[in-house]
């Protein structure tokens, strides 16, 4: 027995006439917004630091963190003054010379505060000096890092040469005030 085709439910091919595919059973859904937060619900894009996990050496305070996300450095810090800087968006370095105690410093501000547990745990003996978690780093134990966080950003200060915890805790709390 031969089956009757309509013309409109077939398609043309230079080998005759076939029968056009049929439409999905089920209508296709269009993709829909997630429903927007209330008032005074958070979203995943508000950073909220107490909400963090922070590691074994939190930030001391959440309270007056200083505004990182566009950093300017100082001319002078203590004894040290601006040799260099270089700022981009993601990491601002200022490196800092000390010429009468021939000591320098790296300052990096980050523009995430995520960085902070990672240089803390790459921190051999970290602790608190003040404000700042200071160590040394596993990949250069001569040198010391000290870390602090701000407003969605990390100041980091690093010493290439050997200085005293002490010295680079100081420097690390005074730049971070001038910021």
């Amino acid at each position: 027995m031969l089956a009757a085709f309509t013309l409109a439910s077939c398609t043309m091919t230079g080998n005759g006439v076939l029968p056009s595919p049929s439409p999905p059973e089920t209508p296709i859904s269009s993709p829909v917004d997630p429903p927007s937060p209330s008032a005074g619900e958070p979203t995943d894009d508000v950073f909220v630091p107490e909400d963090f996990d922070w590691g074994e050496f939190p930030p001391k305070s959440f309270e007056n963190l200083k505004d990182l996300a566009d950093p300017v450095f100082p001319e002078t810090v203590l004894t040290y003054t601006l040799e260099s800087s270089s700022p981009s968006s993601s990491l601002s370095i200022g490196s800092y010379v000390d010429p009468a105690a021939v000591a320098t410093m790296q300052a990096s501000v980050y523009s995430s505060p995520f960085i902070y547990k990672t240089i803390v745990e790459g921190l051999v003996g970290p602790e608190y000096h003040g404000r700042p978690v200071c160590g040394r780093p596993e990949s250069s134990p001569e040198q010391v890092t000290c870390v602090m966080i701000g407003q969605l950003g990390v100041l980091s200060v690093v010493t290439p040469a050997p200085l005293p915890i002490e010295d680079v805790a100081t420097f690390t709390e005074a730049i971070y005030d001038l910021l």
